[in-house]
């Protein structure tokens, strides 16, 4: 039975003595190991800008100025042209990440332990229909805060305190309140999150007719 050359099957002579060839590939793609930073001084909003030609947020390395792609924005929507609300995603593009910017916005499931599902999803957008209702941040009332302690409030049942608004419709904040429950059996569907709203919205028409 031949034995097959050491110094083809990792392994490599060089100067009488063997040496072990860690690799013979980069350790990862060119576009991973290329550091992706822009320097808009428009705000970031078009393909121009390297970050977004590639899916990625704005991030402290850029040197740009006032991004609307992560780095400077507080933004959660844009309206368009034709006033239509384009929502974004809530934390990192392509990641299951909790970061500082967007940890008050994921659920108690995804601080515990990164668990993500669509009840996850429905949870976050409870917190923005809040915002949206209430005209306010969410949790401003007890920001800032450390990651732990703040995971502690949630994970205990803390919720966005109710501000003063011009219109009172309780069945608003009860369709709130089914979005963030703490539970994930007890939160709605996304569907049935636009059936509610647009229940409320037609029963305030009505009421405001007569």
């Amino acid at each position: 039975m031949a034995i097959p050359p050491i110094d083809e099957n990792g392994w490599r002579l060089y100067d009488g003595e063997l040496h072990i060839v860690w690799m013979t590939t980069p350790p990862a793609p060119d576009s991973l190991l290329e550091c992706i930073n822009c320097g808009c001084k428009t705000g970031c909003k078009t393909q121009r800008c390297s970050c977004m030609k590639v899916a990625l947020q704005c991030t402290d390395v850029c040197t740009c100025v006032g991004s609307t792609n992560g780095k400077d924005s507080d933004e959660l929507s844009e309206v368009g042209p034709d006033e239509c609300i384009k929502l974004s995603d809530i934390g990192i593009i392509g990641q299951n990440e909790v970061t500082k910017s967007s940890m008050v916005y994921a659920a108690p499931e995804v601080l515990q332990s990164c668990k993500y599902s669509t009840t996850s999803d429905v949870y976050s957008l409870g917190l923005v229909f809040w915002e949206m209702w209430y005209s306010s941040k969410v949790f401003s009332e007890i920001l800032p805060l450390e990651k732990r302690e703040f995971m502690t409030k949630v994970v205990g049942g803390y919720r966005p305190q109710q501000h003063e608004c011009k219109i009172t419709l309780a069945k608003v904040q009860t369709i709130i309140n089914y979005c963030w429950a703490g539970n994930e059996e007890m939160r709605i569907t996304a569907s049935r999150c636009y059936i509610n709203l647009f229940d409320v919205l037609k029963e305030f028409r009505e009421t405001n007719n007569h």
